[in-house]
């Protein structure tokens, strides 16, 4: 009986630690307990697990509280999963279970520190140049500020006062420098919208709001509500900083800001109404009642020219030379599963393993139909389709893995769903806005990224359940219990 209520307190840390899907825990810890044959009872808040055991021979039951600070490797949760099932299944005994939990909690990262920042500079230079389209130039600025992004975090979070507010200043930072070189680059060397917005991708909230979205669904309120709430102050933190720090230079650079001044507002409308004034004189017959309305427009030379050149929030002349222009097409074909691959590894994924592959692969499909689907129906500029059409063909292939081989879909999966959220915001016109004229209101600015993360995640959502619902509607095997989405 011991060993049994050990494993089952271990397994708790384990999922908490490991970054599990906190809607998928109590049912899996209750699956156990049944298995076992207890009367316990389990209570999920964020970063805890209260856990009651019961017993027959008492009258009180015993009350565990489990405490973790959760994080995310793929690797240790399906190693995690491989032992849940292995207990459930009475392949192992409790007591070796609860051993090999411990072995996991105590073994430690599969890559060291700096293997991780090099992963960083190659994701948010590729990131650059897959999502934000981003040139060459764009690309070489774009990996080395997303290291010092993660710098910056990894310095913040070793005292609990300045990490509150490092996303806003790390952010700035970016924003700030990349401004400065985007402003002072002869004949639009690099882009400010790429560089900013690749740099920073690593702080957005994905997981987190994505977490708390499928806790609201599985009407969890408690868990779901505070983490959508801390992802949003997330969210705004980031389009706060990103435009402080571009005011900021645009505030010391007088020229750099009538540049951009010429850009915004440029395009001006008049619209009236036409009615009859003078009544004296009928008019003829063949007139008719002579109303209707107008319109005028005037677009200003600079602004067709920006207009005309501009290629997702950057501007792209065409006479320019290749390194200065977005990648092409194919070369996603070889970008997409390096992106991945270091993605996966990033997040504690084994590279020598069956499912880096299945990874890689499932998200490469993903994002290319997503982008053929895009272009032929022009879903620019509605990110939750985008998402939608991603997640759905993600969560599809990750749900037909897990049933018919028998792997995790979560870990599976992720990959490909953390992908979504950079590519769906840089549908949405990215995450740092560009001036667009005095006076301008720096929090508004800032809420744009708020609801462009909202947009995102609702149609990544409405993909993972929707096929997650046609998935399991055939076949008398059911997600009870698993480590899925």
């Amino acid at each position: 009986m011991d060993s049994e209520h050990g494993f089952i307190c271990v397994l708790a840390r384990a999922l908490l630690t490991f970054g599990s899907p906190s809607h998928r825990i109590e049912p899996q810890l209750d699956s156990v307990a049944a298995v076992f044959g207890l009367s316990a009872q389990f209570s999920h808040t964020p970063g805890c697990v209260q856990i009651s055991l019961g017993s027959a021979n008492a009258k009180g039951s015993e009350t565990i509280l489990i405490k973790a600070s959760a994080g995310l490797d793929l690797g240790r949760i399906h190693a995690t999963h491989e032992i849940y099932r292995g207990v459930v299944r009475d392949e192992i005994y409790a007591a070796d279970g609860e051993r090999a939990l411990w072995d996991l909690l105590k073994m430690p990262p599969v890559y060291t520190v700096k293997f991780v920042y090099f992963l960083t500079w190659v994701m948010g230079s590729l990131l650059c140049g897959i999502s934000f389209g981003g040139s060459i130039f764009d690309m070489a600025l774009a990996g080395p500020f997303a290291v010092f992004v993660m710098f910056f975090q990894r310095m913040a979070s070793r005292t609990e006062l300045s990490s509150s507010g490092s996303d806003i200043v790390s952010a700035g930072i970016v924003s700030f420098a990349s401004r400065a070189i985007a402003s002072r680059a002869p004949n639009h060397s690099f882009c400010y919208q790429a560089i900013s917005s690749s740099a920073v991708a690593g702080l957005l909230p994905g997981s987190l709001i994505l977490s708390g979205v499928l806790d609201i669904a599985s009407r969890n309120l408690t868990l779901g509500a505070p983490k959508i709430t801390a992802g949003l102050l997330t969210s705004l933190y980031l389009g706060f900083g990103l435009t402080l720090g571009s005011d900021i230079w645009l505030r010391i650079d007088s020229a750099a800001r009538l540049q951009l001044s010429q850009g915004a507002g440029m395009v001006n409308f008049l619209h009236g109404r036409i009615t009859p004034s003078n009544h004296t004189t009928p008019l003829p017959s063949f007139i008719g009642n002579l109303t209707g309305t107008y319109t005028f427009t005037s677009i200003s030379s600079s602004a067709a020219t920006i207009t005309a050149h501009e290629i997702k929030g950057c501007y792209r002349d065409r006479s320019s030379p290749w390194y200065l222009q977005p990648l092409p097409w194919y070369t996603l074909i070889f970008m997409l599963p390096i992106y991945n691959f270091c993605s996966s590894m990033k997040r504690g994924q084994k590279w020598k393993t069956v499912p880096m592959v299945v990874m890689v692969m499932i998200s490469c499909v993903s994002s290319g139909l997503t982008r053929y689907v895009n272009i032929k129906l022009g879903l620019g500029g509605h990110p939750d389709y985008v998402s939608l059409i991603g997640s759905f063909v993600v969560s599809a292939l990750g749900n037909l893995y897990s049933r018919k081989i028998g792997g995790t879909a979560f870990t599976i999966m992720l990959t490909g769903i953390l992908l979504l959220i950079p590519t769906g915001l840089a549908e949405a016109g990215g995450l740092s806005n560009s001036y667009t004229g005095p006076g301008e209101d720096e929090y508004t600015n800032s809420l744009e990224l708020a609801r462009k993360m909202i947009s995102v995640i609702i149609g990544v959502m409405s993909g993972v359940y929707l096929s997650a619902r046609i998935i399991y509607s055939f076949g008398k095997k059911k997600n009870s219990a698993l480590v899925t989405f």
